[in-house]
């Protein structure tokens, strides 16, 4: 919070952010409704998110949602970096894209195991799939992507 330099209000300013942009205003509490009337129009129709409030993924304000502004600033967002996981041999990858071929999930993967054949567990009753390079996976919302890894045979050694 600062100090409020105009005489007339008499109180102290609480300070926001929306998309880094700063506001200020003299309530401690402002519901999600009264926070986005005081925004240009063209981001008054966009959702809202409080960015740093302890949790990785943003927290939707609604127009009931009540903020309060007496811990100090908060952070608000109307953009959200989309982040699609998908797992290879039980450790949790993030993706920018909606879609990875086989090459760009090696790409994550040990020195090691880029070598190894990749395959896309099947669901249900749907076999593996084996992933080639140029192979495309679409990371879908409602879907686990799992997908593991199986080193080169060694038949015949002794």
């Amino acid at each position: 919070m600062t100090e409020n330099l105009n005489p007339h209000s008499g109180g102290i300013k609480y300070q926001y952010f929306v998309d880094k942009v700063p506001y200020e205003c003299e309530e401690a509490h402002l519901t999600g409704i009264q926070i986005k009337s005081r925004l240009p129009e063209d981001l008054r129709v966009k959702p809202l998110y409080l960015e740093g409030h302890g949790d990785p993924h943003p927290f939707l304000i609604t127009e009931e949602s009540r903020v309060s502004f007496d811990e100090g600033p908060k952070f608000f967002s109307t953009k959200v970096e989309e982040k699609w996981v998908y797992f290879v041999d039980g450790k949790e990858f993030e993706a920018k894209e909606s879609s990875l071929t086989g090459a760009d999930i090696r790409k994550n993967l040990t020195e090691e195991k880029r070598g190894y054949a990749l395959y896309l567990e099947g669901l249900g009753n749907e076999p593996d799939q084996l992933v080639n390079d140029s192979t495309c996976i679409s990371l879908e919302k409602h879907r686990q992507h799992r997908l593991y890894t199986v080193p080169p045979a060694s038949f015949g050694r002794q």
